[in-house]
């Protein structure tokens, strides 16, 4: 086994820069443009009759934005629509259909995602949740004025799922995968998915 020190790694780095001093330009400019956000992530099994999604993880990205009519105009450009705005619902539920981002634009609030034992989230003004098909959520508790846009991908159509599903859809759930956009839209957020 080598040993790997912080010389040798200063070293490689600038010896990578010299070699490819694109990517080094790119990086800086990168690094200056970029805003970093408070990215959390988590990945949930089946809880009860909540299938939650197998592959994808459910993201809280706080602070995404100074400006929630900017969050949802980035999230156009790549293939979402706001369908509604104002809180989500106060019982447990997931949509087996569609992925729904909630950009929150007013007040605060507690969301539980997951299911019965998944995670209890604080969303802010200018904070973004990404919810995979499938996943649990619920209001739990909110300042007067909460309140989100919640995003659908452009054609797709979602529903309301409040016991379990069949077979069928459930394996629908699990096919439901992000565009490319999407994922470019994400990861200049700084979050990895």
């Amino acid at each position: 086994m080598v040993h790997f020190t912080r010389r040798h790694f200063i070293q490689r780095s600038a010896l990578l820069a010299l070699l490819f001093p694109s990517l080094a330009a790119k990086a800086s400019a990168q690094s200056d443009t970029k805003t970093a956000h408070h990215i959390q992530q988590w990945f949930f099994t089946s809880d009860d009759w909540v299938p939650n999604h197998p592959e994808l993880p459910v993201m809280h990205i706080a602070d995404a934005s100074d400006s929630h009519q900017t969050l949802l105009s980035e999230l156009e450009k790549t293939g979402w629509s706001k369908q509604w705005q104002g809180k989500p619902f106060s019982y447990l539920h997931f949509h087996s259909r569609t992925h729904v981002i909630f950009v929150v634009t007013a007040g605060s609030g507690e969301l539980r995602v997951g299911g019965n034992k998944g995670k209890t989230v604080l969303a802010n003004v200018g904070d973004m949740i990404f919810l995979p098909a499938g996943t649990g959520q619920q209001h739990i508790s909110s300042t007067p004025d909460f309140a989100v846009s919640a995003c659908y991908l452009k054609g797709k159509s979602w529903d309301v799922c409040r016991s379990a599903i069949n077979p069928e859809t459930l394996q629908k759930v699990s096919m439901e995968k992000l565009n490319k956009g999407t994922r470019h839209f994400f990861s200049q957020q700084g979050a990895v998915i």
